[in-house]
């Protein structure tokens, strides 16, 4: 009875100390395994610093990865071609004269041409350049014969009017635009030889 009670005792307390219960609280610990008891913050310290090792290193092999362009085009304006911004404010200044002839059309092309400090015989080029294009196009040429038009001098007039009109000229042909109802004040020359600009 005695040595049983004792015996029981005995290993009451060797529970005990073999087996602390944890306290509780942050200051509470628990075996790892390796004979170090170790605190909750300091496991939490640990798992943050493996977190923060693996996010570096993934940080590190996307930077090492060949960076994609990004597109822009969006973002960016498109350069308008001086041939263009020039006849763009010479057909505004056009437009809003009372008279509309061809002399009144020379002169602002000219005024805005040398503006914008052209080269005459280079913007004369650069002009002739789009009148070539409508009249390499033997419907364009078909279509001012029929109308009883030079198909060059009609292009000089179709060149004036803008990039569009010379896009829908081309698609749609002549007798679908505004070419076709004007047509009596297009069979004139107005584009004279290219030092003619520099007067």
């Amino acid at each position: 009875g005695a040595d049983s009670a004792e015996c029981t005792s005995s290993l009451k307390f060797w529970w005990v100390r073999g087996k602390p219960e944890p306290r509780k609280g942050p200051q509470s610990t628990f075996n790892t395994g390796k004979g170090k008891r170790t605190t909750p913050n300091k496991v939490r310290n640990f798992l943050n610093y493996f977190k923060m090792v693996d996010i570096i290193t993934k940080e590190a092999a996307e930077s090492t990865r060949p960076q994609e362009k990004k597109d822009d085009t969006k973002k960016k304006r498109v350069a308008i071609p001086q041939i263009w911004s020039v006849l763009n404010k010479a057909r505004r200044t056009f437009d809003a004269q009372l008279i509309k002839n061809n002399d009144a059309k020379l002169e602002c092309v000219k005024r805005f041409s040398r503006a914008a400090n052209n080269d005459p015989q280079k913007f004369h080029g650069t002009y002739m350049e789009q009148v070539g294009r409508l009249i390499d196009s033997k419907r364009f040429c078909k279509d001012a014969e029929a109308l009883g038009c030079d198909p060059t001098i009609l292009a000089t007039h179709v060149v004036f009017m803008g990039s569009a009109m010379i896009n829908r000229v081309l698609k749609q042909g002549i007798a679908n635009t505004n070419v076709a109802k004007d047509i009596e004040l297009f069979k004139e020359p107005f584009l004279p030889d290219p030092q003619s600009f520099a007067k």
